[in-house]
């Protein structure tokens, strides 16, 4: 009724068409739409700089405070064991680092604000390179968390590509140093545990010869390429030049490539790299058919073994040693046969004296 009321005063004070006046009013309300997500854009960044220092900071109440009485974790562990663990790993942790970067924000229905970023965590026993969702609600006058999701390289990539805002990159201050930003040098392959973990999450994995990778810059079809190949030297060939990838993270990857195309090439680059095929596994010693394999997602020592058919005879299973590629001092690690393999491993299998 206000609507009718409003076009009718505009076509009897002015020359405008119904259709003109009716426009207007619509480009009146899509400014004011506009408007309302901006402020609300702004608030939640402020929130998740806010959950990602308190993080930092080790600071337990206001993390926790971040998150909403509805939040269920997404591992289905329960709300109450997931407060219990996460005061514990911040009690135990002798210093966090916590460094976001390709953050953009996505409205949804119902008033729920998504950011979506990717997350770089330090600590003294553990470093992960996970892609995140937070959703957001403002609730009685303060941004929380509802849900915390951890999202797939190809989930995040299609939610960037939805998404038309322009990527931002944030810093995050740390309690302790900063782990070293990417610039036109490789990041060096970080040394690697003594003791392999037993985990293969390769969420931190480093780049290496071998690797396959697709790159994609959205909206730019002659700018992406498919099935790259790292070559032995490390490089990979891209339009504004040679790149020296070898030993750094998707992540670290995407920025290089979103920093050499922005300004000269595109304004707010878009950048995905996918891995799409791993470097080979190498084994050798007491097993049937030694030598090189395709990697495959979840492998194992006793996988390897088995696709390397099996042991022989004088095998020791009990003397496994693994040469994880890229450490620098090249130090061979004893496993078991639930350990972890990455692709670029070399696996020894040790002879039984008895």
């Amino acid at each position: 009724m206000m609507k009718s009321v409003f076009l009718l005063g505009l076509l009897f004070c002015s020359n405008l068409s119904w259709a003109e006046a009716d426009a207007g009013v619509g480009a009146s309300a899509t400014v004011a739409q506009t408007s309302a997500f901006s402020r609300q854009q702004g608030e939640v960044r402020v929130a998740v700089d806010a959950w990602a220092s308190a993080w930092s900071a080790r600071d337990t109440v206001a993390f926790l405070d971040s998150y909403d009485r509805s939040f269920e974790p997404e591992d289905g562990l329960g709300r109450t064991a997931w407060e219990t663990r996460r005061k514990d790993s911040f009690r135990r942790a002798k210093s966090i680092s916590v460094k976001l970067s390709n953050l953009f924000i996505v409205a949804q229905s119902g008033g729920r604000i998504d950011a979506y970023f990717l997350q770089e965590f330090h600590s003294g026993a553990f470093d992960s390179l996970d892609r995140k969702r937070l959703s957001w609600m403002n609730l009685n006058g303060r941004w929380k968390v509802v849900s915390e999701v951890t999202l797939t390289e190809k989930e995040f990539a299609m939610a960037r590509a939805a998404s038309q805002e322009p990527v931002a990159v944030v810093e995050k201050p740390t309690v302790v140093e900063k782990p070293k930003e990417v610039v036109a040098e490789a990041v060096q392959p970080m040394a690697q545990p003594a003791v392999l973990e037993k985990h293969t999450d390769l969420s931190g994995y480093r780049l290496g010869a071998g690797d396959i990778l697709n790159i994609s810059v959205y909206g730019e079809d002659d700018m992406s390429r498919d099935k790259l190949r790292i070559s032995d030297t490390g490089m990979v060939s891209f339009p504004f030049g040679d790149l020296l990838v070898r030993g750094m993270t998707v992540g670290e990857l995407e920025l290089k490539i979103a920093d050499g195309l922005r300004g000269a090439f595109l304004v707010n680059p878009r950048v995905s790299v996918t891995i799409v095929e791993y470097r080979p596994f190498f084994i050798y010693g007491q097993v049937e058919r030694p030598g090189s394999y395709p990697y495959l997602h979840g492998l194992n020592v006793r996988k390897a073994v088995s696709i390397a058919g099996g042991f022989r005879e004088r095998a020791s299973p009990s003397k496994i040693f693994v040469v994880r590629e890229g450490d620098a001092a090249n130090a061979s690690s004893k496993v078991d046969l639930n350990s972890s393999v990455w692709p670029g491993d070399t696996i020894t299998v040790e002879e039984s004296f008895f």
